[in-house]
Formats: structure tokens, C-alpha cells, sequence
């Protein structure tokens, strides 16, 4: 896992390793995205075509762990996973929720009620 944006795309490949995936998040004020790309072994990169937005209760959860951990004096990557690990499997597991193709079956409900139902779910 890598954040940072200035760090190139194709960081830590082995020469084997060749058209990977990456999902890259987008973190805004008041919102979450999240894209799929495929990077090849020199760092080029390409749309999948799979856009998701992150619910704001996943939001919230990330941005509050996010928040705790840039309050603490020493940060290392024990501390990275102890704080982050839970919220982005939270996000991991939404992203499989909306790629879920059952889900569009289901009937859709009020974004507010499917906030809820989905905060509690989880």
C-alpha cells in the first residue's frame, strides 16, 4: 500500500511483474472515489472503466482513523496498520458490494436509509 502520490506508480516491481492492477483512491473534503487501473511494469497506466463513490459513512470512517494517526509523534507502518488496516477493508469491501452484480437486482432505497442500512452492515 502507498500514500503518496509522488511515489511512481510501478514502485517496488519486480522485473516479472507486469500489467498489474492498482486501485487509486481519491480522497476529497467531503467524499470518497475510487478507480481501478491497470499499470504496466514502466509505471504507464490505463482506465478500467470501474469509477466507484465511496458512501459518506466509509468517508467518515477513513477520515477519522486518517486524522488519528497523523496525530501521533512517531508513525511507523505497525502504526499505519493499526490504524488504517480496518477502514480500508471497510472501503474493500464496499467496492465489492457496488461491483456486485446481486446488488442491482436488489431495489434501491433512499440514499439515506442505504447510508444507514450499509453503516450498520458493517
Amino acid at each position: 500500500m502507498l500514500i503518496d502520490s509522488w511515489i511512481s506508480h510501478s514502485y517496488g516491481y519486480r522485473p516479472s511483474d507486469q500489467n498489474l492492477i492498482h486501485l487509486w483512491f481519491y480522497f476529497f473534503d467531503n467524499g470518497l472515489s475510487a478507480c481501478w487501473y491497470n499499470v504496466s511494469l514502466c509505471g504507464q497506466y490505463t482506465f478500467t472503466g470501474i469509477f466507484i463513490q465511496v458512501p459518506p459513512h466509509v468517508h467518515t470512517l477513513f477520515a477519522s482513523r486518517w486524522n488519528g494517526l497523523g496525530k501521533q509523534v512517531k508513525i511507523t507502518p505497525e502504526l499505519v496498520t493499526f490504524y488504517l488496516q480496518t477502514s480500508f477493508r471497510c472501503i474493500l469491501e464496499e467496492l465489492l458490494f457496488q461491483m456486485n452484480p446481486m446488488r442491482k437486482n436488489a431495489s434501491e432505497s433512499s440514499d439515506i436509509v442505504h447510508s444507514v442500512q450499509l453503516y450498520i452492515e458493517t
